[in-house]
């Protein structure tokens, strides 16, 4: 670095120079230094090593999410946000983690796929964040993977359910059991019969749905479905995806 003598003060950038002012008046010049890496250099650097493996990783998670985001389409189509997409990759790189024999980069999903922690980080997976179960269902309910049943007891709608909208007057609920296979990327979906609950409904009832049953050995995910419709006539109208829920109630084999 060197000093500029001069009638006046220099600050800034010319070419090359960077002028520097200092908090004692002193007048600096120095020669601007280099940023960045090259390509070649990010390439071949082991200090990279890491960044290169969590890209890779990332990528190849991005790929097995699509068939993930596949699970349940009549569900997600009318239920989810805009980070739906980020948010099913973070998933799956969540469960890429636990193919613990592989080095960060190598990890293989289908490996990892087996895990016995994979219904932990999935369960409560929603397809709309803006609408968690636990805000729309103001009530317990619950599941059992043997009868494969999901239960509202002493279910009033009024009451019971977080309604989005005024002029919303039925709420439609259903469930579906999903298969994922991720090696393959391929997916598998049975759906339910929908139940259609009138909102202004005085008496409680017991809400009662069976998820169909698909056999395999891979994990079975249960999703719920919660969503809000206006009835014209005969005929049921659907409220916009933002105001609908979809939930992976349950994960088992």
């Amino acid at each position: 670095m060197a000093k500029v003598t001069a009638p006046i003060k220099i600050s800034g950038t010319l070419d090359d120079l960077n002028f520097v002012i200092t908090s004692d008046g002193n007048n600096y010049v120095r020669m601007k230094g280099k940023t960045g890496i090259t390509a070649e250099a990010f390439r071949n650097n082991p200090i990279f090593n890491p960044i290169r493996e969590q890209g890779k990783e990332w990528g190849y998670c991005s790929v097995k999410s699509k068939s993930f985001r596949q699970l349940v389409p009549l569900f997600f189509n009318q239920a989810k946000d805009g980070s739906f997409a980020g948010r099913t990759i973070k998933l799956v790189s969540e469960i890429l983690q636990e193919d613990r024999a592989k080095p960060k980069g190598y990890k293989k999903l289908e490996t990892a796929y087996h895990s016995e922690a994979v219904p932990e980080l999935v369960t409560g997976f929603e397809g709309n964040r803006n609408r968690p179960l636990a805000k729309t269902l103001r009530t317990d309910y619950s599941y059992d993977p043997h009868s494969s049943n999901f239960t509202l007891p002493d279910f009033c709608p009024e009451t019971k359910i977080d309604w989005p909208e005024a002029h919303a007057t039925h709420l439609t609920i259903q469930l579906a059991t999903a298969v994922w296979n991720p090696e393959n990327e391929t997916v598998e979906t049975l759906y339910s019969p929908e139940v259609n609950i009138a909102k202004y409904e005085r008496e409680k009832q017991t809400v009662t749905l069976t998820a169909p049953t698909l056999e395999c050995d891979l994990w079975k995910m249960v999703f719920l479905f919660i969503g809000f419709t206006v009835k014209s006539g005969n005929t049921f109208k659907m409220l916009h995806r933002k105001h609908n829920t979809a939930t992976l109630i349950a994960c088992y084999k």
